[in-house]
């Protein structure tokens, strides 16, 4: 997600709790909804060497395809991606290696511009943001949104 979306959405859903147990910014937080998938069916999904070795039925998974292409820090990419998209995706359309997927997957900006297009390319509505977690995730998006201020 560009910076300029992130302060955008900051500045749209940045809220005082006047409480001294919580941080003062309050960020958006994007769920995926039961039954979408879409970034997992329609996008390539690139595993690096850690993937694999976090997750090493990546090494297996069908259909795959080990490429030689080289990257930046890591030799070897390996692509998830088939006619449904990820295998790693269940029929009810959730992630079956959630908790050890790859990084890409964790990085991607859930309600971000792509997951946007995918979502209005399949007729589907933009996902609405639910009131922020307190997560140590929004904690950090606050304190690095704070840093670019100064």
């Amino acid at each position: 997600m560009p910076n300029t979306e992130l302060a955008d959405m900051v500045a749209a859903s940045s809220t005082t709790t006047g409480s001294s147990d919580h941080w003062s910014t309050v960020l958006p937080v994007f769920r995926c909804p039961p039954d979408c998938g879409l970034c997992c069916q329609q996008l390539i999904i690139e595993c690096d060497a850690l993937d694999v070795l976090r997750e090493p039925r990546i090494h297996e998974a069908v259909p795959l395809r080990k490429t030689n292409r080289s990257l930046p820090v890591i030799d070897n990419t390996w692509i998830l991606y088939g006619n449904n998209g990820c295998p790693f995706l269940d029929e009810s359309k959730r992630c079956g290696i959630y908790s050890t997927r790859p990084s890409i997957c964790t990085g991607f900006p859930v309600g971000g511009t792509k997951c946007r297009q995918l979502r209005q390319q399949a007729g589907l509505p933009p996902l609405e943001p639910s009131a922020a977690d307190g997560s140590m995730t929004d904690r950090l998006i606050a304190e690095l949104k704070d840093n670019e201020e100064v």
